[in-house]
């Protein structure tokens, strides 16, 4: 069995590699660089093809798990995405970027205290991260820990003046603790 399993890998990594060639995309790069195209057109299927070839290139780019990840949870497979996320973190722990997208999937699913962790995490390589702060209060607010929720969209505010998305939902949650 492990010998097929082997085949079939040497079998896709020949059809990537044959592929890519007649595309255009060769370098584990230039497959990232096409997802990243492919996801800000909405093709995300198309953008996951695109990340699994530069990950079978070169298993070893973070920025491509954390592409992959990204058109998985705008396809919302979530779960999938995390796994994508957790496999560009473990190659890139200081990618506050990959660690507040695994945040965002977490939310998703409604797992707001692990959300809550990934965006500490994002907070601590980068603690002047707004989105992460902002993020972070919503998941509190969800949570009912208020009091948290307004001091993390005070910390989006305080790094961000003009955030209004942090401003709004600070609003929010002041008006319904009247």
């Amino acid at each position: 069995m492990r010998g097929l399993s082997f085949l079939i890998l040497v079998s896709l990594v020949s059809a990537v590699l044959i592929v890519g060639t007649s595309v255009g995309a060769e370098t584990a790069k230039e497959w990232y660089d096409k997802g990243m195209k492919l996801g800000n057109q909405s093709q995300f299927k198309e953008a996951i093809t695109a990340f699994d070839s530069a990950i079978m290139i070169d298993p070893y780019y973070a920025k491509a798990w954390n592409g992959k990840g990204l058109a998985l949870a705008n396809l919302g497979r979530y779960d999938e995405a995390i796994i994508a996320f957790n496999q560009g973190i473990k190659l890139d722990p200081a990618d506050a970027i990959t660690v507040y997208n695994k945040g965002l999937a977490l939310y998703e699913i409604k797992k707001y205290e692990e959300a809550i962790v990934a965006w500490d995490k994002a907070i601590k390589i980068d603690p002047n991260f707004a989105r992460a702060w902002n993020d972070k209060g919503v998941a509190l607010e969800y949570l009912g820990r208020n009091e948290e929720a307004i001091t993390a969209f005070d910390k989006a505010i305080e790094i961000n003046p003009n955030y209004k998305i942090a401003k709004a939902n600070k609003l929010g949650l002041e008006k319904l603790n009247k």
